[in-house]
C-alpha cells in the first residue's frame, strides 16, 4: 500500500513539475536549462 501511495506522489510531483516548467516565461526556462546542465559539476565545486 505505501508503494502505490509513493508512486502516486511521485507521479504527482513530476507531473507538476512538468506543468509549471511548461507555464514558465522563455527567460525562466533558459535559466532552469542552465541550471540543469551544471548539476553534474555541484559538487566538485566546493571540494578544497
Amino acid at each position: 500500500m505505501k508503494k502505490k501511495i509513493r508512486a502516486a506522489l511521485g507521479l504527482a510531483l513530476i507531473a507538476g513539475a512538468a506543468a509549471a516548467y511548461f507555464s514558465a516565461s522563455e527567460s525562466t526556462r533558459r535559466y532552469i536549462k542552465h541550471l540543469g546542465r551544471q548539476v553534474p559539476y555541484l559538487p566538485y565545486r566546493y571540494l578544497i
